[in-house]
């Protein structure tokens, strides 16, 4: 069980990483403290731009824990609050959760992403190493619904601090299922899936919901679908900032072959 406060006051510590012969170091939603040992200092969803570094927008969908449940409910639209009480009134689902310890906590969602998520799309595998860290640092929780007879529909991995729970990975049986009614009741699941999410972080201490990105693009139909389902929630679309700056040589090195990567893709 989360503790009250853990969500709202915690200041999220970096967490350290090896991306092939880089050390990183890695915040979420605020700058590093202080320099830290490392080639690389990836700062995640910040809420301004850094002077002088190499910073990339990041829209986002997030809605507002801090209102009432009736509120939150109310900015839903009419078919995700139907989709909810459906599943809450006939579907007979289940939502457990537990916090992240170690890597094995992570290992069965694991083989999930990869069989649902990583197979069928262009998704890239999760690094495993980062996962090791953030695990350890008791920064990631892990939640699941199941049907009447146990089987899990849908799976949610949220990365939690400075009052924000941000969804981080997400695995639904729906991208492998040719059953239509199946297909529905993992959405309807989904939906549901949310909606606990919210209360459960909400009453931890947590006042922000963050979806983990909102496409802002107009041609990859597969994602303004996405899109689609997020904004049932309601929420507000939000501008955040990854920022990157090197520490060390061998990170300033890193830094301008990946610019002059990007440059040539353009």
């Amino acid at each position: 069980m989360l503790r009250k406060d853990r969500t709202n006051h915690l200041k999220m510590r970096p967490i350290f990483y090896k991306k092939g012969l880089l050390r990183v170091a890695e915040t979420w939603f605020q700058d590093a403290p202080s320099p830290p040992i490392a080639d690389i200092v990836r700062c995640v969803q910040i809420a301004a731009p850094l002077d002088g570094v190499n910073c990339d927008e990041f829209s986002t969908l997030v809605v507002d824990l801090t209102a009432a449940d009736d509120a939150i409910l109310a900015a839903m639209d009419s078919s995700t609050r139907y989709e909810i009480r459906r599943a809450q009134t006939k579907d007979e689902l289940r939502y457990q959760h537990r916090p992240i310890r170690r890597f094995e906590d992570m290992r069965e969602f694991l083989t999930a992403y990869e069989l649902h998520v990583v197979s069928r799309s262009d998704a890239l595998s999760i690094n495993r190493t980062k996962i090791v860290h953030l695990a350890q640092s008791g920064q990631l929780d892990l939640s699941i619904t199941l049907d009447k007879e146990g089987i899990a529909l849908t799976r949610h991995v949220h990365i939690l601090g400075g009052g924000t729970a941000r969804l981080l990975y997400s695995v639904s049986e729906a991208s492998r299922s040719v059953d239509r009614e199946r297909r529905n009741l993992c959405g309807r699941g989904n939906r549901l899936h949310h909606w606990l999410d919210m209360q459960r972080f909400k009453s931890a201490g947590a006042n922000r919901y963050d979806f983990g990105g909102f496409y802002t693009g107009v041609t990859d139909t597969k994602k303004l679908k996405i899109n689609e389902f997020k904004r049932g929630f309601g929420g507000q679309l939000t501008l955040t900032y990854n920022c990157v700056y090197p520490l060390t040589l061998k990170g300033r090195m890193a830094l301008a072959a990946w610019r002059l990567l990007r440059l040539r893709e353009r």
